[in-house]
């Protein structure tokens, strides 16, 4: 398991011991047809509690297995544990696997490419739970919001603030030192490609930013996107880079947080934030020998404490924010503490803090960063110089700084500076300088550096004003804040409030909450999971092929590296949020299928390489004889297994590989173009298996293929045969079908139709599932072996209309509408293995699934959504789930990147929208007996609006479908 060792060991320990007095009720749900429960290490806090394991990759061979050499077969030694105490085989030749124990003090390595992460496992972490806190956090961000009134008054020329006064007296004994901080936000995709805004602006604003810099060394600049950068890089010649390179090394142009994006901070997976952070600081290691120690985040959507621990983690020293709640930051500005001492949640001591500086205003554009009036600060921004395409909205324009104006401009800016500086703890103030894709042009480079030089010689020059201005980075700034409170180095200023928490849902305005963004194309946010889990596979398998010098075709880490920053791509704010616009959504879509499709090269190659051994040579190598299970026609198609073609005279192979370091034990679904078919293990014993019809959407039955159906056992880090044979033999079922209306006919399947509108159950080894029998949905659920106290676990579908929503923002007009019709067709699967109950509606294919599995995967249902939305426009449909959990206090509980679990409230004050929650991997409700939890194949978007013994329900948005991204851009 590639995770934090540490924080795996904390959730155990304190989430583990609530299960122990609790029964748990686990609901797999995903939009698309693909069960997608990707490894360990993405549903970290559950992968010990509740037992959820990843979904096994089936690779399949067409040739007559006897024309592959000798595979030899190795014992594996697996750790014994109380589920396992035997030996098991293993098809790889010559190699001896243990699985890895943390060992206290070790600093576990999340990829072997060159830059190390130290995540630390010690047993210190993992025995917080049963001691006292050392420092309690000041700040408890769901407290706050709890408390805060939420009435947006007017604040004047600060609308959503304050007016605010200052004395000048005060900068007599400690002068206001300005940091002006030159920068220019590039979005890698969104309005335009990523290709495109690298070719039209971002290639010309790093050459006029590294012209600039190189002219005059008072100047600065910061530069956070790497996948820009390399780009830049890989056009120059030597001398260029040379050039480049001096101007970091002498600090004045200064790489912040160093990922291949600035990601965000709701939908993605903890994963793919490490995997995008180490593919920047891997190329900035590499090329410029450089390490980030400031993150600098002024455009996600709100935040994560997940980001400020990694940084944390990575060596960073600070970090900073911007879109925050106007309300919090408005009380944040009144009680001065914008500058805080970030803590994780779970820490009782100091191991996970972090200095953070929070932004006070609207936005990180030039109007909203000088001081609390933009009618003022918007004439300082010198690109808006008359001429020019872009002007000041108040319709006073900025002027160049001559010797005849200079008084006037300094001392109207430097009443902003100090108005700003009343809102933070000293007189060292930080004043961002730039927007989106600003310094494209050469002329408006040397018009901000220029014209605020003429300021910084004119405050120089009078002492009396008490104010020191240049222009700096963050390192320049956050070290003289350091100085100004006494400490050094790392160390955290003393006296700064300690704050714990995330900052969901943004609202920037009004009740314009963006909770739109959770849902936001869900498609690609279903995508995006599964290459993170094909390429973590990828790589591990292809490790142990290079481990074991195998013959391995050439390209194979170029494909990787290419799906990697693929995958880190996608990451930024406005790809996987889904607010990027269509065309660009488009290029994202390809470039995330290019990279699922390059990680199965690589898992086909390396596994065929480990395979055939020493028997493997270049030229076999670069003919695959492998594919993998599942395939995608384009970027945009839901994904297709591959039917196995059978026959009585040749059996078929299939391996499934276990990519995870333990033991698993599941059901596995391939699909056969013959109900007439038995499966054998490596041993070549027969198996027990089930055969079901594939029922369509118009109620009929396929003849040209069958579902198989199975229990394979995998051991750690393995590739296990199975063989397919195509006739039936005595351990091969066949499912029987009952629908509601008319049964299809079949001469294969037994089929009938259901007469009763009763509620009807199935039941597994485990579970037992309680369904209505007017509509198929589920009602209840029971874990049997335990207590036999049923749950209910009621589904509706609803939608919220929503014609003002958009991709950012979710508005509803009015409550929620079912859809759900009072008579809806289904049918039910029956058999040995496996129940499933399809239930067919307007714009829904709904379907739950039972396994009779012994594995983790018989622990749980499977709901799968199928969702047609061609015709259907500003609306946001909800599978809405009631309970019978006793949620006190309206409470329950999300993750926050599939990394950490965050205490939920719905507050009834909020809007709807404003009660909404990201929701990248899972939610759970729970009383002092029960819980029920929902694991997600894809980030989506919850809420949990009512209370009550009888029913606690929860939404969860499945799709939006919005005629517009929103009704502005920003």
């Amino acid at each position: 398991q590639s995770a934090d060792m540490g924080v795996l060991c904390l959730t155990c320990r304190t989430l583990g011991r609530q299960l122990v007095l609790k029964k748990g009720l686990i609901i797999v749900a995903s939009t698309l047809l693909l069960l997608l429960m990707l490894a360990a290490y993405s549903f970290m806090q559950y992968s010990v509690a509740l037992q959820v394991a990843s979904q096994s990759v089936p690779i399949y061979i067409e040739e007559d297995p006897s024309e592959i050499p000798i595979i030899v077969k190795r014992k594996l030694d697996v750790p014994k544990t109380s589920n396992d105490t035997t030996e098991q085989e293993v098809p790889f030749r010559k190699v001896k696997v243990n699985t890895p124990q943390p060992v206290e003090g070790d600093a576990l390595q999340e990829k072997d490419h060159g830059v190390y992460l130290e995540l630390s496992g010690n047993e210190e972490e993992c025995v917080f739970s049963s001691t006292a806190p050392e420092a309690k956090p000041n700040v408890n961000v769901l407290d706050l919001l709890d408390s805060l009134s939420f009435d947006n008054r007017d604040g004047g020329v600060w609308k959503q603030g304050y007016d605010i006064t200052y004395d000048t007296a005060s900068f007599v004994k400690e002068p206001l030192q300005v940091f002006v901080a030159p920068h220019s936000h590039n979005d890698p995709g969104w309005i335009k490609t990523f290709q495109d805004y690298y070719n039209q602006q971002t290639r010309h604003i790093i050459n006029n930013v590294v012209d600039a810099l190189a002219e005059d060394e008072k100047r600065r600049f910061i530069w956070a996107e790497i996948s820009f950068f390399e780009l830049w890089w890989s056009e120059q010649p030597k001398n260029r880079r040379d050039l480049a390179k001096k101007l970091i090394d002498s600090g004045q142009l200064e790489i912040v947080t160093g990922g291949w994006v600035m990601n965000d901070e709701a939908n993605t997976h903890y994963f793919a934030m490490v995997d995008q952070l180490m593919e920047g600081h891997q190329w900035l290691h590499d090329n410029v020998g450089v390490k980030p120690i400031s993150g600098w985040a002024i455009d996600p959507f709100g935040y994560t404490p997940t980001m400020a621990y990694l940084l944390q983690r990575m060596g960073f020293h600070n970090m900073l924010i911007q879109r925050v709640h106007y309300a919090l930051k408005k009380h944040f500005s009144q009680q001065k503490q914008l500058e805080y001492i970030w803590r994780q949640n779970w820490d009782h001591s100091t191991s996970t803090d972090m200095l953070c500086h929070m932004m006070p205003f609207y936005s990180y554009d030039v109007p909203h960063t000088c001081g609390p009036d933009p009618k003022i600060c918007c004439q300082f921004d010198f690109k808006r110089i008359p001429g020019s395409r872009v002007s000041c909205p108040w319709r006073i324009p900025a002027q160049h700084i001559t010797g005849s104006n200079v008084q006037e401009r300094a001392t109207a800016i430097l009443d902003q500076y100090r108005k700003k500086a009343q809102l933070y703890r000293t007189n060292v103030l930080l004043v961002p300088l730039g927007d989106d894709f600003r310094y494209d042009m050469s002329s408006e480079t040397h018009d901000q550096y220029n014209n605020y030089q003429r300021i910084f010689t004119y405050f120089d020059s009078h002492p009396e004003l008490h104010v020191k201005a240049q222009f700096g980075t963050l390192k320049d700034y956050f070290t003289a804040l350091r100085k100004a409170t006494g400490v050094s180095g790392k160390a955290h200023p003393t006296g700064f409030p300690v704050l714990e928490g995330d900052f969901f849902t943004y609202a920037d305005r009004d009740v314009d909450y963006w909770s739109g963004y959770y849902t936001s194309r869900p498609f690609y946010k279903n995508l995006d999971r599964i290459l993170e889990d094909r390429l973590r596979a990828a790589e591990i398998i292809y490790s142990l092929a290079v481990a074991q010098s195998v013959v391995l075709p050439v390209g194979l880490e170029q494909e990787l590296t290419r799906a990697r920053r693929n995958l880190g791509l996608f990451q930024h704010h406005d790809g996987i949020t889904g607010t990027a616009k269509n065309h660009v959504v488009v290029d994202y879509g390809n470039r995330l299928l290019d990279a699922v499709n390059g990680a199965d090269h690589v898992m086909a190659a390396a596994a065929q390489a480990l395979l055939l051994g020493d028997s493997q040579s270049e030229s076999t190598a670069s003919s695959l004889i492998f594919d993998v299970d599942e395939t995608r026609a384009q970027h945009d198609s839901l994904p297709e297994k591959t039917i196995i073609s059978l026959s009585q005279d040749v059996k078929k192979t299939v391996y499934l590989y276990n990519s995870l370091a333990h033991m698993r034990q599941e059901l596995i679904i391939l699909l056969v173009n013959s109900p007439s078919a038995s499966v054998y293990d490596a041993d070549g014993n027969p198996i027990s298996c089930q055969v079901n019809p594939i029922v369509t959407s118009a109620g009929g039955i396929t003849a040209s293929k069958y579902e198989l159906v199975f229990i394979a056992k995998m051991a750690p880090l393995s590739l296990t045969k199975y063989d397919i044979a195509g006739e039936a033999n005595q351990f091969t079922t066949i499912a029987s079908l009952e629908c509601s209306g008319d049964p299809p006919s079949s001469s294969i399947f037994k089929t009938s139709t259901i007469s009763s509108r009763s509620p009807f159950t199935l039941s597994t080894d485990q579970l037992e599932a309680t369904f209505d029998g007017s509509n198929g949905l589920l009602r209840s659920m029971k874990r049997l072996h335990s207590d036999d106290s049923v749950i209910q676990t009621k589904i509706d579908f609803t939608v919220y209309s929503s014609p003002s929503s958009g991709a950012y923002l979710f508005l509803p007009a009015g409550l929620a509408q079912s859809v759900v019709e009072k008579s809806t067709s289904y049918c039910v699967t029956k058999g040995s293995l496996l129940h499933r109950v399809q239930v067919t509606m307007a714009m829904i294919n709904h379907v739950v699934q039972l396994s009779n599995s012994p594995g983790v995967d018989g622990q749980s249902l499977y709901i799968s959504n199928i969702i047609d939305v061609r015709r259907e426009n500003n609306k946001e449909l909800v599978m809405k789930l009631s309970t019978s959990i006793n949620n006190d206090d309206s409470v329950y509980y999300t993750d926050l990147n599939g990394f950490q679990t965050i205490r939920r409230k719905t507050l009834d004050k909020l809007t709807t929208q404003g009660n909404f929650y990201p929701m990248p991997s899972y939610m759970f409700l729970q009383d002092t007996t029960s819980r029920v939890t929902l694991l997600s194949g894809q980030p989506l978007g919850v809420s949990s609006r009512e209370r009550g013994v009888s029913s606690s329900p929860y939404e969860y948005v499945t799709y939006t479908a919005a005629l517009q991204v929103s009704w502005r851009w920003c």
